[in-house]
């Protein structure tokens, strides 16, 4: 079934949720976003998640077909 995740880079969720920055961009605990750190930004396909700090893109938000809960799931492909 068809559900939007955020696709994390690899290295933001390997350092915790952290920019490369160092920026927090979710909060483990509760698995919500920190609107004051992250912005989103829609795309043709799919939406961004930015970095504030640092405006790196963090995630990919897009429907995938997975058996994962909404909002985490799938894999990063490459640089965007």
């Amino acid at each position: 079934m068809k559900k939007p995740v955020f696709i994390w880079r690899k290295s933001v969720y390997q350092n915790g949720f952290h920019c490369r920055c160092g920026r927090k961009l979710l909060d483990e605990a509760t698995g919500e976003l920190n609107r004051k750190t992250v912005c989103i930004r829609p795309t043709e396909s799919n939406a961004l998640l930015l970095c504030m700090k640092c405006g790196r893109t963090a995630a990919i938000l897009k429907e995938i077909d997975t058996e994962l809960e909404s909002g985490f799931g799938g894999e990063w492909k490459g640089e965007l």
